[in-house]
């Protein structure tokens, strides 16, 4: 009879833990991610402080509440915070585990962004890093598009996984007929001034891509870095933390649709680290020498566009020839069966001087559509031209 009333009293008790565990949550008047009407909105958040308008001072940081239970919440900065350059490291096949992004994020950013107090409050996350399979994404099929995870960690700060992007859960929702979830609005996410607004928001992820580069994700599809060096790429960096604390305040919501909109900057809002009322005037001659040439500014760097003059097709290959220009560091360029670039691969120039590519292992009698921009290194930093007009050939 003891037995019985015993077990009955621990069966009571665990109810008690577990409902108390799933409604604690509504004490902090924050939500999971709420998927309705074509759209999803975020929860959001301040917490920490990291430079964001410039260098010179720190602001609170804005996250989106991805996921939120009992006392802890998973949470994704609203804006890319930094923008990362890839080192040679890769060609060793470094992964998350031995990373110097990781490195970054829990050393360089972790100190500057949060207090000793707001360290206490960040819990240290059990992450699992698999391989990923990219040949479900190439039309190339290669083993060298399997990619291998690496050691599980512990971290306080870290990446997104390409399963949880892929995540509805978190609020990564896509209309797309063919279920695509990476062809989604919901990944959007613009940069702040100090890590350098773009047209290419692309953030980095710890999923490793093609032969271990890693990857990095757009709302309009996953792709890996092509080239070890200078492949500057957002990061938005990924916590969990206790709730039950006065160092977090909420603050309002983010709402995206589950359609891909593009998002297109004019020059005025694209540059590099400084504000708006910094801008160079673009009606200085000093600046721009003809104004007829069509150039894009970006801050104080002016990248010069090209064209496509020609794309030749055979049998499951393209040649794609462009326009040389001079004073750029390399030339970018997209290729893909839609008109939109959805799934688009990426092909990297790294000389000004070539004018010639040779796109190889496509589908047989399918029209591709080419687009091609060009880029400048300038102290570190990557600088791109708007993209040229888009030429479609069918392959024979």
């Amino acid at each position: 009879m003891k037995k019985r009333i015993m077990a009955t009293i621990l069966a009571i008790s665990l109810t008690m833990i577990c409902e108390s565990y799933f409604v604690k949550a509504d004490t902090y008047n924050l939500s999971n991610p709420l998927v309705s009407n074509n759209k999803t909105t975020w929860d959001c958040i301040y917490f920490g402080k990291y430079y964001q308008s410039n260098s010179n001072i720190k602001e609170p940081i804005k996250w989106r509440v991805l996921q939120v239970g009992g006392n802890q919440a998973f949470l994704l900065s609203d804006k890319i915070l930094y923008r990362y350059e890839v080192k040679n490291e890769y060609l060793d096949k470094v992964t998350w585990e031995t990373s110097s992004l990781r490195n970054w994020l829990n050393t360089d950013f972790y100190n500057n962004a949060f207090s000793s107090d707001e360290k206490n409050i960040i819990i240290n996350s059990y992450i699992e890093n698999k391989g990923f399979d990219w040949n479900v994404y190439s039309y190339e099929k290669d083993d060298f598009f399997k990619s291998d995870g690496g050691s599980n960690t512990y971290d306080k700060v870290f990446n997104l996984s390409i399963e949880e992007v892929n995540n509805k859960s978190f609020g990564f929702v896509s209309n797309d007929p063919d279920d695509n979830i990476f062809y989604s609005d919901t990944r959007y996410a613009e940069g702040t001034n100090y890590s350098g607004k773009r047209e290419d928001n692309s953030w980095w992820l710890r999923t490793p891509g093609a032969n271990n580069l890693p990857c990095v994700i757009s709302e309009v599809a996953p792709k890996w870095a092509y080239y070890t060096t200078g492949d500057y790429y957002g990061v938005r960096p990924a916590i969990k933390i206790n709730l039950n604390n006065e160092y977090w305040t909420k603050t309002g919501s983010v709402t995206l649709s589950h359609n891909y909109i593009e998002h297109k900057m004019n020059d005025l809002d694209i540059y590099n680290g400084e504000s708006k009322t910094n801008q160079p005037d673009k009606s200085n001659s000093t600046n721009i020498k003809n104004k007829t040439e069509k150039k894009s500014n970006r801050g104080n760097v002016v990248v010069s566009t090209t064209s496509i003059k020609k794309i030749k097709a055979k049998k499951k290959t393209l040649t794609v020839k462009w326009k040389r220009v001079k004073g750029v560091t390399g030339y970018e360029i997209q290729y893909s069966l839609k008109q939109i670039f959805k799934n688009a691969k990426t092909r990297m120039i790294k000389k000004s001087s070539t004018t010639l590519l040779t796109i190889k292992k496509l589908k047989r009698r399918k029209k591709y559509y080419v687009r091609i921009r060009t880029y400048k290194r300038v102290d570190g930093k990557i600088y791109y031209s708007n993209w040229s007009k888009i030429k479609h050939k069918k392959t024979s």
